[in-house]
């Protein structure tokens, strides 16, 4: 029997392998993680990037760009957090890749979170009070554009147009 230390939740527990010689190991954990823990403890990894962008951007000072732009409103600021949580969440729920946004501003003082792939690309605005998005891509060498406002399911939708095509 091998075990190895490592830290856990509650002070240092071991993950124990036993086996043969022909390396066949079996797993024994002397205490299991929760499982929700490892679905929060995964999102918030996954958001770190993002949120530390987000982060930045919302502290943008009045007149950020030199011509008047407003501060970051802080309604767009937590509509982008929640947007962005409910994106991770649904991913991973459905084994989806998570990409990390491009995060900015706008003169208005909204939140832009963008994303491409390929010949795709989605942007979602994210407003004092709602939040919209523009999905733009390329076929036969023609660019097509649609846009609307976000709603929960629309947003999942839109994430697996831009992930699975």
């Amino acid at each position: 029997m091998i075990v190895i230390p490592r830290p856990g939740l509650r002070g240092n527990t071991a993950i124990a392998f036993q086996g043969t010689t022909n390396s066949n190991f079996t797993r024994s954990d002397e205490d299991r993680v929760p499982q929700d823990f490892l679905v929060d403890n995964t999102e918030d990894v996954l958001l770190a990037n993002a949120k530390a962008r987000l982060i930045r951007v919302s502290n943008l000072p009045a007149d950020w760009d030199d011509n008047g732009a407003s501060r970051p409103s802080t309604a767009a600021v937590d509509w982008a957090q929640y947007l962005l949580k409910l994106l991770v969440s649904a991913a991973t729920n459905q084994g989806l890749a998570w990409r990390d946004p491009l995060v900015s501003a706008t003169p208005e003082g909204e939140i832009v979170l963008e994303w491409w792939r390929r010949n795709q690309k989605l942007t979602v605005y994210c407003s004092n009070d709602s939040a919209s998005y523009i999905k733009v891509w390329e076929e036969n060498r023609a660019l097509f554009m649609e846009e609307g406002d976000l709603s929960t399911s629309s947003l999942v939708d839109l994430w697996k147009w831009l992930t699975l095509s």
